[in-house]
C-alpha cells in the first residue's frame, strides 16, 4: 500500500523549517541548530511513537547488511490505512546491502520503499494481500532478480509505483531501475481488479528484461491487465525488453494516458506467447533482448527473474514453501532450517541462563523444533548505545514489543549524534513475534543491522502465539500460514526523500 500522507500532515508541516547553517555531504551538522534536510516522519510505527523520522542528504548512507532473510506472517495494522509491510525501507542509502529476501504472506505489501537509493537483488514475494513491490517518495535504487507470485484470494498489484511526496514533480523523482523481474498474475482479492503494475503520480522508473504473465497455475490471471498508467508521467518512464502475457495488455481507462504511453518509443513490450517453467519459474520462448542494461547489474541474455539454462533456480533451498498455497513457489511444506536442526548443524544452548545481551530471560521456557529443544529469550527492549548486540542460533527469540535499534529516529538528529548501535543476527537464527502484540523491529538512522543468513541457513522472522506469564510458545512455530500478526522489519537511513523538497 501507499500510506495516506494526510495522517501526518501536521507532523510534516512542522518539519519544514529554514536551514540555519550548512551540512556536509554526510548529513552531519556543521552549525548549531541545523536541521536534517529531506527527513520525514514515518507512518510505519504505533501512533504513540513520535521518534520515527527518516531521511537526510546522504545517499551513500549505510544501514548495514541483510542477506538470506525470510520474513513471514507480517502486515499488522498500527492504525487504519497504516498496515506494515514485510520489509519497509525508508531513506535507506546505497551503502546498505540487501540480498536474497523472501516476504511470505504479508497482510499488506511485500516490500515498500520510501525514498533512498539502496540496491537489492534476489527477492521473493509470495501472496501479498496488497502489492508485491511498492515505490514512493523518491526511491532511486536498482533491483535485479525479483519474483512476485500473487495469490488466488490475496493481492492487488505486482508493482505499485508513485512519485508521491508533496507533488508529482517533487525531486528526487521516484526512478528505480528494475531488472529481471517476474510478476505472476492471479485473480487476487475479490474487492480489487488485479494487475501487473500501476504507474502514477510522477513515477519515472525504467523496467528491463522483465515478464508480466498470468500464472500458469491460476484459474484466472490479471483481471485488469499487465500495466495501468494513471497520469501524464515523466518522459523517462520506460519499459525495455518487457513481456506481457495476459488477457489484457493495458488496463482500460477513459483517459488517453495508456494510449499515449503505448505509442511512445519507451514502450518496448512483446505480447507474443511465452512459457513459465513450472519447476524453476523461468520464462522460455521470450524474444532475445535487444536493449542494453544499466551499469552495475549482471548483463544476462534472458527475460524474467530466473535463468532458463539453470537447473536449480536461485530461490530454491533457502525459501519457505507452503503446500496448497497458490502463491508458494513449490506446492510442498518446506522449512529451510529443518535439515540443519535435525543433523545438529544448529545446536541449541543447554539452558536459558546465557541469553544474549539485549534480550531477557523473563519467565523462561523452552520450545521444541524438529526434535531439538531451544531456550527462549525475549526481545522486549530498545537497543541503544554504541554497542553491538548479537543474536545467535543457539536460542530462539520471541519479540514481545515494538523495539527500536539506535536512537536516530529523533527529529533533526544528525548522523554524528546518532547511536552507532549494531544488531547482528547469525545464520540460522529464528525470531518469533508475539502475534497480536503489534511487535516489530525498527533500525533507526545511524544504527545498522547485520543479518548473516546463508543459502544453507537463512535467518527466519515469523510469528507465534506467546503466553508472556508462562513464557510458553503456543502452537507450531514452524507454521507459516498466518497473516498480519506482526509489524515486520523497518530499516531507516539518512538518504534523501522527496517528501520535503529542500
Amino acid at each position: 500500500m501507499t500510506f495516506q500522507r494526510s495522517i501526518l500532515a501536521g507532523a510534516v508541516s512542522s518539519v519544514i523549517v529554514a536551514l540555519s547553517g550548512c551540512q556536509d555531504d554526510n548529513g552531519t551538522s556543521t552549525a548549531t541548530g541545523v536541521t536534517v534536510p529531506y527527513e520525514i516522519a514515518s507512518e510505519a510505527a504505533p501512533s504513540t511513537d513520535t521518534e520515527v523520522y527518516f531521511g537526510g542528504n546522504d545517499d551513500t548512507d549505510s544501514s548495514g547488511s541483510v542477506k538470506y532473510l525470510v520474513i513471514a506472517e507480517s502486515g499488522v495494522a498500527f492504525r487504519p490505512d497504516a498496515e506494515l509491510q514485510g520489509l519497509t525501507l525508508e531513506g535507506v542509502g546505497s551503502g546498505t546491502t540487501i540480498s536474497h529476501v523472501q516476504v511470505l504472506g504479508s497482510e499488506d505489501d511485500g516490500i515498500e520503499w520510501f525514498g533512498g537509493t539502496v540496491n537489492l537483488d534476489h527477492l521473493v514475494i509470495n501472496s501479498p494481500d496488497d502489492d508485491g513491490l511498492d515505490f514512493d517518495d523518491g526511491y532511486r535504487g536498482t533491483i535485479q532478480y525479483a519474483i512476485v507470485r500473487m495469490g488466488d484470494n490475496d493481492g492487488d498489484r505486482g508493482i505499485e509505483a508513485d512519485n508521491a511526496g508533496p507533488s508529482n514533480t517533487a525531486e528526487p523523482l521516484t526512478a528505480p531501475k528494475l531488472v529481471n523481474i517476474t510478476i505472476l498474475g492471479n485473480q487476487g482479492k475479490s474487492s480489487k481488479t488485479t494487475m501487473g503494475a500501476l504507474f502514477r503520480r510522477g513515477f519515472a522508473g525504467h523496467i528491463y528484461r522483465s515478464a508480466f504473465v498470468d500464472d500458469p497455475n491460476a484459474t484466472q490471471g490479471f483481471e485488469g491487465g499487465c500495466f495501468d498508467v494513471d497520469d501524464m508521467l515523466p518522459a523517462t518512464l520506460a519499459l525495455t525488453d518487457v513481456v506481457c502475457n495476459s488477457s489484457n495488455e493495458l488496463v482500460a481507462d477513459s483517459d488517453s494516458y495508456q494510449t499515449d504511453f503505448k505509442a511512445s518509443s519507451n514502450y518496448d513490450v512483446s505480447t507474443n506467447p511465452v512459457n513459465v517453467d513450472p519447476t524453476t519459474l523461468a520464462i522460455t520462448g521470450a524474444p532475445i533482448p535487444a536493449g542494453s542494461l544499466p551499469t552495475g547489474v549482471d548483463d544476462n541474455a534472458y527475460i524474467g527473474a530466473v535463468d532458463p539454462n539453470s537447473a536449480t533456480p536461485w530461490w530454491d533451498g533457502w525459501t519457505v514453501h507452503l503446500a496448497g498455497d497458490a502463491g508458494s513457489l513449490k506446492n510442498v511444506d518446506f522449512h529451510p532450517l529443518q535439515a540443519e536442526i535435525e543433523n545438529g548443524t544448529i545446536t541449541p544452548a543447554a539452558d536459558t541462563s546465557d541469553c544474549p545481551a539485549g534480550t531477557s530471560e523473563g519467565e523462561k521456557t523452552t520450545v521444541t523444533i524438529f526434535g531439538k529443544t531451544f531456550p527462549v529469550c525475549l526481545l522486549d527492549q530498545h537497543l541503544t548505545g554504541d554497542v553491538t548486540y548479537t543474536l545467535d542460533n543457539r536460542h530462539v527469540y520471541v519479540l514481545t514489543d515494538y523495539i527500536k535499534v539506535g536512537n536516530g529516529g529523533v527529529r533533526d538528529r544528525v548522523k554524528a549524534d546518532a547511536d552507532a548501535t549494531r544488531l547482528v543476527i547469525q545464520a540460522g537464527t529464528m525470531i518469533f513475534a508475539d502475534a497480536g502484540e503489534k511487535a516489530g523491529i525498527r533500525i533507526t538512522r545511524g544504527a545498522q543491522i547485520d543479518v548473516q543468513g546463508t543459502a544453507e541457513m537463512p535467518v527466519i522472522m515469523s510469528a507465534v502465539d506467546f503466553d508472556l506469564s508462562s513464557g510458553q510458545i503456543i502452537g507450531d512455530p514452524t507454521d507459516f500460514s498466518g497473516r498480519g500478526q506482526w509489524g515486520g522489519l523497518v530499516i531507516d537511513g539518512y538518504a534523501r526523500t522527496n517528501s520535503l523538497d529542500q
